[in-house]
């Protein structure tokens, strides 16, 4: 049974500017693989935290005042205290709703007008959310004028 070309002796024979041989070519392909499998799984987990993040940020969408801006603090506090996640997961959540298109985010926010410039977050009213405000509302129309029909 041969012997498997170790990853330092692979490196040393390129440095060394040895031939390649197929055994260098061997090992360079299971390496590739390797790292590709790990960029998948990565890729994977770092798809479903953004999809984690979006679902939290629309809850937090929903709470939110219109036109009306928001500090992380404030969202933590206000908005959704009972929260189980830090402020700076807070602030990951947030920047992926700017990302998602559904927050506005500016630096020079103060609460209340006093203290330091902070980095605020206001919802964007959107023509998706009121096409899907329209949608609830006559679906809800419909389904009480089918119990209507049917009493």
């Amino acid at each position: 049974m041969a012997k498997t070309m170790s990853t330092k002796e692979m490196l040393e024979k390129i440095i060394n500017g040895e031939e390649i041989t197929p055994e260098i070519i061997e090992k360079a392909k299971e390496m590739l693989k390797s790292v590709k499998s790990r960029d998948s799984k990565r890729a994977e987990k770092s798809n479903e935290t953004k999809s984690a993040n979006s679902a939290v940020a629309l809850e937090i969408y929903d709470l939110m005042a219109v036109d009306k801006w928001y500090a992380i603090s404030e969202i933590v506090e206000k908005l959704i205290p009972e929260t189980p996640h830090s402020k700076n997961k807070i602030s990951a959540i947030m920047k992926q709703g700017v990302t998602d298109g559904i927050f506005e985010e500016r630096n020079d926010y103060k609460i209340d007008n006093k203290g330091d410039k902070k980095k605020g977050y206001m919802r964007i009213e959107t023509d998706t959310a009121e096409t899907e405000e329209t949608a609830e509302t006559e679906e809800t129309a419909e389904t009480e004028e089918t119990a209507e029909t049917t009493e």
